[in-house]
């Protein structure tokens, strides 16, 4: 549980990796085996318990042990020495075979951080370009300014928030933020941030609300453009016209309904989306990850449709498609990404994709095929 929040923290979720008996790691032996169950059991310096690896352990050594340990170091002196055992040595880690892992105690993730705009950035004349790196778990502070905006990553995801609703986009992807609009912007696992302010006369054949829109190899390739020749003399018109074309693209650009819509942030469901994020062949159902987050499986249902919008199911079927279309535009092949997503087959990942796109990840690869209307 986070300190701060009182949430399963997304690491927990996931599940800690396992460590070898000799790395030296914090530990609590209660968390091996509830003290309740030997609280009576009295200690002794007989022959350690019968156990098998990677079994907890039980009776008066869990009770014993419910300490914190800073090795597990076989043949090492017990923390507790002789209050223990007489020998000094603890005859419960000393009777460990070699093999034994453990997994490390739970260590909260990296809070997310603020990050601040580079300052003496131009208001758009008709646009102003701002590229910026950002870091891992970083956003920027909620805002809003005298100006539109269209938020794009040309690597990695970004993490929008607008009017109370949070989802991710893609680097297949743009965000169009309106005028006077409070906005947050950031990024789970980092991103190279590609920020078009763009005058309100300049922007006033497009759209009035918060709108996402596929990205064209064309626009990508204009918003790079502009972005090198920010701030330079335009003697020949040459940046004017890339503007005309930027903004030319803007109108011609296809809304889509297929962001991944996100919990609000501080939400135990955050913690969830953020850990199938990490690992979406995860194939835990809802009755489990209720456990997890100390909720019963209808209530975690309930939760999830009134935060994110769409159910449990419908919610990660959309984020295997999300995480499809990164993998294969970053250039992981067909078997490899049906894999990395937790298909039994490519067969069935391929009809999968079919199905919501239209295409077949194949075609998607040679062509970059849209995304269908639904």
């Amino acid at each position: 549980m986070s300190p701060a929040t009182g949430h399963t923290s997304a690491s927990a979720l996931l599940g800690a990796s396992v460590l070898p008996t000799t790395a030296p790691v914090a530990y609590t032996m209660a968390e091996f085996a509830p003290a309740s169950a030997c609280a009576t059991a009295s200690l002794s310096t007989s022959a350690p318990p019968e156990r098998s690896a990677g079994t907890r352990p039980t009776g008066a050594v869990a009770s014993a042990c419910d300490i914190e340990i800073s090795h597990f170091v076989k043949g090492g002196p017990c923390p507790r020495g002789p209050d223990l055992y007489e020998n000094t040595y603890c005859p419960y880690f000393d009777s460990l075979p070699n093999d034994v892992e453990f997994p490390p105690k739970w260590t909260p993730p990296m809070a997310w951080q603020t990050i601040e705009a580079p300052p003496g950035v131009s208001p758009p004349h008709p646009i102003t370009v701002r590229a910026q790196s950002i870091p891992p778990r970083h956003h920027f502070p909620e805002h809003s300014h005298r100006w539109n905006q269209l938020a794009y990553a040309i690597s990695g995801v970004l993490t929008v928030t607008v009017e109370g609703h949070s989802f991710v986009i893609s680097s297949e992807q743009a965000v169009w933020l309106p005028t006077d609009l409070r906005h947050r912007v950031g990024s789970l696992l980092g991103a190279e941030f590609r920020s078009l302010w763009i005058a309100e006369e300049a922007g006033r054949d497009l759209p009035a609300s918060p709108t996402v829109f596929a990205v064209t190899g064309l626009l990508k390739a204009l918003i790079i453009e502009a972005t090198a020749i920010e701030g330079k003399k335009d003697s020949d018109g040459y940046a004017s016209r890339v503007t005309d074309l930027i903004l030319d693209q803007l109108r011609r650009a296809r809304p889509l309904p297929g962001a991944l819509p996100w919990p609000r942030g501080g939400s135990s469901l955050t913690d969830l989306c953020e850990a199938l994020y990490a690992d979406p062949a995860n194939d835990r159902g809802p009755e489990a990850w209720g456990r997890e987050l100390g909720m019963s499986e209808r209530t975690l249902a309930r939760r999830f449709e009134a935060e994110v919008g769409m159910s449990f199911r419908d919610w990660r079927r959309r984020l295997r498609l999300f995480k499809a279309i990164e993998l294969l535009g970053g250039g992981l092949d067909v078997t490899r990404t049906a894999m990395e997503l937790g298909y039994g087959s490519t067969s069935a990942f391929v009809y999968a994709f079919r199905t919501q796109m239209g295409r077949s990840p194949q075609a998607y690869m040679r062509g970059r095929a849209p995304l269908k209307r639904s």
